[in-house]
């Protein structure tokens, strides 16, 4: 290569990296916006709790939606689980984090705060934070994933198969017309239907008219593993858990189930991860829709002999959640799996 062609390589090379700075520039700054929205939201939810239940209606410091804003350009939105909080998505967010991704955890609205608060919420609420959330990255972003856990599952995987913003090619559009394609999805033992397993106890009270059920004190009589996190940490959970939010949770299950066009099938990437000693969920009717409706599938199982709990990706209940997060890890690389 000759001098002059030389110069020409090198002054291309500045111009194109300086061009791609300027887009992260740009992407960063964008993203610090709609972060300081969804803080400024997250905030405002408490004055919609406390018009519900003056006084104790505050969501907890702890609770509120969470935001760390990445550096290439691309987000994850991760949704937590009925009666939880975005601490339970914290190790999947720290995962995709290190891969560079600005992040979203959204506070699902009604949980929070009070069980009675929550006993307020549906389905339709639930998946207008989701939507919502959407709405405010789009103008940042044009490569999305999704992410959700148990409740947070069911959401994510209706809103890609049955909402109209969303194509059968993964590209989401929003309002104003801007489109994003939706990169990935991961789905961390989701809810579709109660598992076979689940104590009668609990069985009884979620088809009684009880409003709460002492999730701490449901432990210590059934000693049931998917209840522990809620004795570990409460401050990320209603202690109190919401049982007519709960009944809401079965009936958008099963919804989901009846709705989903059976010949519906989507290229969206997806991560299924679960545990085979997960009480909570039905392990094989989520298989089963999963592998119906996605046909670039991987899946990720803890055997029942080591004994994961529902939320097996919170390292306290699951010493072994660090299997699934290199999973997740090789899931994001698009490399082939392990195991």
């Amino acid at each position: 290569m000759n001098l002059a062609n030389l110069k020409k390589s090198m002054l291309l090379f500045l111009f194109l990296s300086s061009s791609a700075y300027a887009q992260v520039q740009d992407t960063t700054a964008c993203f610090e916006e709609v972060k300081s929205k969804i803080v400024k939201d997250s905030v405002k939810l408490s004055q919609v709790y406390l018009a519900s239940e003056p006084e104790v209606g505050l969501v907890r410091e702890s609770n509120h939606t969470r935001v760390h804003v990445g550096t290439n350009g691309k987000a994850a939105i991760l949704l937590h689980g009925y009666a939880g909080s975005p601490f339970e998505v914290d190790s999947i967010a720290e995962v995709f984090q290190k891969q560079g991704y600005t992040t979203i955890q959204p506070l699902i609205f009604g949980y929070g705060s009070t069980a009675s608060i929550a006993n307020k919420s549906d389905a339709s609420k639930w998946m207008a934070t989701l939507t919502s959330t959407m709405h405010d990255i789009a103008p940042c972003v044009s490569v999305v994933s999704l992410v959700g856990f148990s409740l947070g599952g069911s959401l994510v995987t209706d809103f890609v198969l049955n909402d109209r913003s969303v194509s059968d090619g993964g590209i989401y559009k929003s309002s104003s017309g801007k489109k994003v394609r939706i990169e990935s999805l991961v789905l961390a033992a989701p809810f579709y239907r109660l598992g076979l397993r689940v104590p009668q106890v609990i069985v009884d009270m979620l088809q009684s008219l009880m409003p709460t059920m002492n999730a701490p004190a449901m432990y210590q009589l059934t000693g049931m593993n998917d209840l522990r996190v809620f004795n570990l940490y409460p401050q990320y959970y209603n202690a109190e858990m919401p049982l007519s939010a709960g009944r809401n949770v079965l009936r958008y299950g099963r919804s989901i189930i009846k709705r989903t066009d059976k010949e519906l099938v989507s290229d969206i990437p997806v991560l299924l991860a679960y545990s085979e000693d997960d009480i909570t969920i039905d392990k094989k009717l989520a298989s089963q829709f999963v592998r119906t409706h996605f046909s670039n599938f991987r899946d990720f199982v803890y055997p029942r002999s080591m004994k994961a709990p529902h939320q097996f990706m919170v390292p306290a209940v699951n010493p072994l959640s660090f299997l699934f997060l290199d999973q997740l890890q090789v899931f994001l690389r698009g490399e082939s799996s392990s195991i």
